[in-house]
């Protein structure tokens, strides 16, 4: 009656085609919101992941990974001698028991 539809075969796009579109819409955020802006809307999106709520198992691994990046920088800006001596008397503890 309408006709909607008729005539027009639907193509799907190769993954090539898919690729490059991406490309050009990246391509056109940078160019319409600058690098500075989609710089800021990506580690406001690495510290919250909605997708979290959804999966619990995946929010334990974040929240792990997390505390051990953290506990790597502290240990990393650390006074290495201070760390030293840390270690050494945690040694020797495991040498008491």
């Amino acid at each position: 009656m309408f006709g909607f539809g008729k005539g027009k075969k639907s193509k799907e796009k190769t993954k090539a085609e898919l690729i490059a579109e991406a490309q050009a819409n990246a391509r056109k955020a940078r160019e319409v919101l600058g690098q500075e802006t989609i710089d800021n809307i990506a580690s406001q999106l690495e510290e919250h992941n909605p997708f979290e709520a959804l999966v619990p198992e995946l929010a334990e691994k974040n929240r792990e990974q997390r505390e051990l990046a953290e506990a790597r920088n502290f240990l990393e800006n650390m006074d290495k001698a201070e760390l030293v001596d840390h270690l050494r008397a945690i040694i020797d503890e495991d040498r008491l028991r």
